[in-house]
C-alpha cells in the first residue's frame, strides 16, 4: 500500500549516508513514511546510531551497511539482498562526497580521483544494478556548481555537470532520474 510518494513495505538505498547531506535525506525519507531505509557509508562506525533509534521508535528501520558505493562485488552483494532479506528497493539517493577544495593549478591525481570516485564510479554502479528493478526514485545530488562553476572546486563542478547530464540521459531511457542541483548552504 503506497501512502504517498513512498511505499512504507520498500526500501530506499541512501549512498554518503554519513555526509552532510546524509542524515537529513534519512529523515526525510522516513518522514515521508519509508518503512526501510538502507544507509550505505564507506564507515559509518556508529555514527547514525541515534537515528536509527529514533527512527525505529517510529516504525522505520534503518540499515546500517558498511560499503564503498563504487567496489562492484559490495555493491553486487547488497543489491542481491533487495527483495529476499530487505524489502524489494524503491528509491535510490546519491548523496557522496569526498574530497575537498583545491585551485585547478594545484589539483593532482589523488584529487580527481578521491572526488569521482563517490559520485561518478557509484553512479555507474547504481544505474548498472537499478537496471535489475523497477525502482521508482533515482535521485542525485548535485550542485549549482554545474552550471556557475567553481574557483576551488573544480573536479566538483565537472561531476555536478556529469551528473545532471546522466540524469537526462536516464530520462530519455524512459528510466527515473531527478537531480538536486544544490546552492549555496551558506
Amino acid at each position: 500500500v503506497t501512502t504517498g510518494l513512498i511505499s512504507p513495505d520498500t526500501s530506499h538505498l541512501v549512498i554518503g549516508a554519513t555526509g552532510h547531506i546524509g542524515p537529513h535525506l534519512i529523515q526525510q525519507l522516513a518522514d515521508m513514511g519509508a518503512g526501510t531505509v538502507v544507509a550505505v557509508s564507506r564507515n559509518p562506525a556508529g555514527r547514525l546510531d541515534e537515528l536509527a533509534a529514533r527512527l525505529a521508535s517510529t516504525g522505520t528501520s534503518l540499515v546500517q551497511v558498511a560499503a564503498d558505493a563504487a567496489d562492484h562485488t559490495a555493491m553486487a552483494a547488497l543489491f542481491d539482498r533487495f527483495g529476499t532479506e530487505l524489502p524489494a528497493l524503491e528509491g535510490i539517493y546519491l548523496a557522496a562526497f569526498a574530497g575537498g577544495p583545491v585551485a585547478l593549478s594545484e589539483m593532482t591525481d589523488d584529487d580527481v580521483n578521491a572526488m569521482f570516485g563517490p559520485k561518478l564510479d557509484a553512479l555507474a554502479m547504481l544505474h548498472t544494478f537499478s537496471l535489475r528493478t523497477a525502482v521508482r526514485h533515482f535521485v542525485l545530488f548535485s550542485s549549482i556548481s554545474g552550471l556557475l562553476g567553481s574557483r576551488w572546486l573544480a573536479h566538483y563542478t565537472a561531476t555536478s555537470a556529469f551528473l545532471d547530464t546522466f540524469a537526462y540521459a536516464r530520462r530519455n531511457l524512459g528510466l527515473p532520474a531527478t537531480v538536486v542541483n544544490w546552492g549555496l548552504w551558506k
